[in-house]
């Protein structure tokens, strides 16, 4: 199940050309064949644009271009894909042609009718594959809120490490399956100067840290509960609007080495969820009753 948005040049010209370079040129999209995939390898979010062949029967006579946006995925992928519908129709002066059901019809392009659009779509999706066993079977999810805040930190990333340069290091949240749940995650190496944003656990990589075993250190990695670290990131760092903390420091201070020193050795086993499969949990609760 997918919502599918076509779209149309106003002037009735079509440069093929033209399509594949803007999206050749466009972070995280990559051409194959006719389409243009976009994955975010920070928010986890995807989707593609399909360009039709001139050359084919009935191609640029109905539509240059075909948007898919899967559903049954968390609710907040569909602002990522938004603003990248809207800098494409912006770009080409598009029209759309819509035939979902309520949805924008024939004309101008509106991004509260393709995102209404959309999450109708996806609670519908949420409905019809809870009531399969097979998709009953405890999916994971987390408050729709909490996803929201996910995706942002991620999306916005990239342009928080470049405003802090190489002086600290900004990790991407993800999702780990933890006794039978899933917590967000970052990672935090050997105390190094970082904006570590809010989550429920951390994954500590000792490197140059790591104990000493048989006369050599050996790398590994220690979960630590948020909690757990909050009196020292209260000693250590200034915590920001968003409930990030910003470590003040050069390099780590004794103490904090101590700490990391301190944690149990090991390396547990983390299993990495992708953010697509982290649904809405009041969509979830909603249609598994």
């Amino acid at each position: 199940m997918s919502y599918d948005l076509f779209f149309q040049c106003r002037d009735g010209t079509y440069d093929r050309a033209k399509f594949f370079e803007y999206f050749q040129g466009r972070e995280w999209y990559k051409v194959q064949g006719s389409q243009a995939w976009y994955e975010n390898e920070d928010t986890g979010a995807y989707f593609s644009f399909e360009l039709s062949d001139p050359s084919e029967e009935g191609g640029a006579e109905h539509f240059s271009v075909s948007l898919n946006v899967n559903f049954f995925r968390p609710s907040c992928f569909i602002a990522e894909v938004e603003t990248e519908v809207m800098a494409f129709v912006h770009r080409f002066d598009m029209i759309a042609v819509d035939p979902q059901i309520g949805g924008m019809g024939d004309g101008e392009y509106q991004r509260e009718l393709l995102i209404a659009g959309w999450n109708q779509g996806n609670e519908f999706a949420f409905s019809t594959f809870l009531k399969d066993p097979e998709h009953r079977t405890k999916p994971l999810s987390m408050p729709s809120a909490k996803l929201g805040e996910i995706w942002a930190w991620n999306r916005g990333r990239k342009a928080r490490q470049a405003r802090s340069g190489n002086l600290k290091f900004v990790p991407r949240i993800s999702f780990i399956r933890l006794d039978q749940d899933v917590s967000s995650a970052a990672v935090w190496t050997d105390g190094i100067p970082s904006v570590i944003p809010p989550v429920d656990q951390l994954i500590v990589v000792r490197q140059e840290l790591a104990p000493r075993r048989l006369f050599r250190r050996v790398k590994d990695r220690s979960l630590l509960a948020w909690r757990d670290a909050q009196p020292i990131f209260d000693r250590y760092g200034s915590k920001q609007s968003d409930g990030a903390i910003s470590l003040d420091y050069d390099r780590p201070p004794d103490e904090i080495v101590r700490f990391i020193r301190s944690l149990r050795a090991g390396n547990p086993e983390i299993s990495i969820v992708s953010a697509d499969q982290v649904l809405d949990r009041e969509l979830v609760e909603k249609y598994s009753l």
